[in-house]
Parts: C-alpha cells; sequence; structure tokens
C-alpha cells in the first residue's frame, strides 16, 4: 500500500504481528493492517519529520521520535486503540530509539530478572548522553509519567562534551547482560559498543548502569550518512566434537556508504575483561578499548544501503540470523551465514 510521505522508519508490533507502524517526512505515523492493508490508525503530534517509531516488547507502549526534538509516548487503551500518555522535548533532533530487552541481568552473577517497567533508549543531537526512560503498566494501569528518566554519558570519561551524534541504535542479550550498539556519525565510521546492567541497588541514581567495553572502525560514514546498525547471532558446530553444544558467535552489521554492509565479530569485546575495573566509566588511564574484527562484508547492492532487519531462524537445535537489506538501487536481499 502507499502513503502520503516518504517513510523513515517502520516497526512490527510484538503481539499483532499483522499491524505496522510507519513513521513519515510529514510528522505524522500510522499504523497498518498488513494483510488487510488497511490503515488502523494515524497521528499527527509531530511538527517535523519523525525519524524513528518503536514498541515496547509488551506491545502496550508505541513511542514516536522526531526533528521538532520530541519524543511521544502512546498506550494501549481497552479498545486496543493507542492513545498519546506523555510528551518529551531533549536537546535536539531524536537521531535513535530504541526499548530494552525484556530482562537484564546485574552484572554481579545474578541471574537475569525481568524489568518492572519497560524502558527505552533516546539518543539526540546536541547531547553527550543517552536518555533512559521508563513506563510502568503493572497490574494493568499505566503510568501517565515516566517512572525514571536517567542520563548515561557516551564518553569513556563520563564528561559533557558533545564527541559524536548516535545515529542508529541496537541492543541484545547475552548471559543476562545487556549489550548496546551506539553507530555515530564521526568520519571515522565509529561504532561504541556498551554494557547495560540493572542497578540492584536502591539508592541508585538510574536502575541501570551503561560501561563503555569497545569500538570498530571499518565503514564508510561521515555527518551525513543515514547509518543503520544490526546484532546477528550464528551457531557453529565443531564437527570433531558432535555431542558439544554449538558456539554462539555475536556478530554486528553496519551498513556502509560505499553500498556494502560490513560485518564484525563483536564477541570479544563483550567477553575481554568485562565488568573490571578498567572497563569503568572513568576508569585506568591507561585504558585501551578492545576492537571488534571486522570479519565480512556483504556485497551485491548498487545502491546506498538504508534498510536492515533481522529474522531469527532455528534448524535442528542450530540458531542464525537471516539479514535483509534495502537498498537505494530499489532491490532487498536476503543475507545468511
Amino acid at each position: 500500500m502507499t502513503v502520503q510521505s516518504p517513510v523513515l522508519s517502520l516497526a512490527v508490533h510484538p503481539v499483532h504481528g499483522n499491524w505496522v507502524a510507519a513513521a513519515a517526512m510529514d510528522g505524522t505515523c500510522i499504523i497498518v493492517d498488513a494483510l488487510q492493508k488497511r490503515v488502523v490508525q494515524s497521528f499527527k503530534n509531530h511538527s517535523k519529520y519523525v525519524s524513528r517509531v518503536a514498541f515496547s516488547n509488551s506491545g502496550v507502549f508505541m513511542v514516536t521520535a522526531g526533528y521538532d526534538w520530541a519524543v511521544t509516548v502512546y498506550a494501549l487503551d481497552e479498545t486496543s486503540n493507542f492513545v498519546q500518555i506523555h510528551s518529551m522535548t531533549f536537546l535536539g533532533a531524536i537521531e535513535s530509539l530504541v526499548f530494552l530487552p525484556a530482562k537484564l541481568g546485574t552484572g554481579v552473577g545474578m541471574d537475569s530478572q525481568e524489568l518492572a517497567d519497560e524502558t527505552f533508549v533516546v539518543g539526540c543531537r546536541n547531547d553527550s548522553a543517552l536518555h533512559f526512560v521508563s513506563f510502568s503498566h503493572a497490574n494493568g494501569t499505566v503510568s501517565t509519567e515516566p517512572t525514571q528518566h536517567s542520563r548515561h554519558s557516551m564518553n569513556r570519561n563520563g564528561d559533557d562534551w558533545v564527541s559524536f551524534t548516535p545515529m542508529d541504535m541496537c541492543v541484545t542479550v547475552q548471559e543476562g547482560v545487556g549489550l548496546l550498539a551506539v553507530y555515530t556519525d564521526m568520519p571515522s565510521g565509529r561504532v561504541c559498543f556498551y554494557t547495560v546492567n540493572q542497578v540492584p541497588r536502591v539508592d541508585a541514581k538510574s536502575p541501570f548502569l551503561m560501561e563503555f567495553v569497545g569500538d570498530c572502525f571499518g565503514v564508510v560514514a561521515d555527518a551525513f550518512s543515514r547509518p543503520k546498525c544490526a546484532f546477528l547471532w550464528k551457531d557453529t558446530l565443531d564437527s570433531t566434537k558432535n555431542p558439544d553444544p554449538p558456539k554462539r558467535a555475536l556478530l554486528l552489521a553496519a551498513t556502509s556508504d560505499d553500498n556494502k554492509v560490513v560485518l564484525f565479530d563483536v564477541g570479544s569485546v563483550f567477553s575481554t575483561q568485562a565488568g573490571s575495573a578498567s572497563f569503568k566509566l572513568g576508569g585506568a588511564s591507561d585504558f585501551h578499548a578492545p576492537l571488534a574484527r571486522k570479519v565480512g562484508e556483504c556485497l551485491g547492492h548498487e545502491g546506498l544501503v538504508r534498510a536492515l532487519c533481522v529474522s531469527l531462524v532455528d534448524r535442528g537445535g542450530v540458531s542464525r540470523t537471516d539479514l535483509f537489506t534495502g537498498s537505494f538501487d530499489k532491490s532487498w536481499r536476503v543475507w545468511n551465514f
């Protein structure tokens, strides 16, 4: 189906799988039924581009973010319609938005725990920090104000210097630890990696702890790029040890302005000394961040790759993630590893 304005962001509802939210350049966001090809709801609460849209893990919340520096939060009502419950303004145009996974660990050897609230992370221009914003729907009651809003510096030393803009983010979980990738607008094509854990102390300033653990370089990008990134999981079997369970490799797919998608092995970044003193913000002065290793490229597109999405495939107990890419060459491709 067609819409009235170019679409900048898409999100699939986790419960109503045929619902797709589309954020557009004219300040609108619509939810369409992809099977019936009809508009379920439409919203016009932004005065400029709607750059991002996302659903929470439960599907109760929808969040839109725009170039009007605003984030709008919606919640499902008893008639299964989304209604606006909150709006907030940031320091600049919103470039990235992602919901945290439903479970996170504490980083102190405890099992992962369900988050009491649903939390999204906002990245905007003119700000050195990522914003963690939480809303609750406990006992069927939706909070209309954030249950918490905390800032977490993206800089290694935790200061407020604006070094870059977080143009895109993706998140996954490994052994209960949240893993967050931030694709920056730096000319070096830098992607920064952070761990995200719950803070078990009730007296903490934020219920989350975000720590810088490494980065990677090797993509072609600049301040005008519109990059995308996504985590991929790949299970590999050791043919010499058939009884052993498959080994799981964590990859990052990152778009590059030379029409490629670059693949990085980031498992070592998150496992090397993760959580040690040298990885804490404001840690040792001789800190050397590990670099994710470039392991491959997806070649074939003849135009800029501007869309990425992933799908988990499980066959015979071996899991892999298929990667879907869309390009300015008017084609989309499927890659498996």
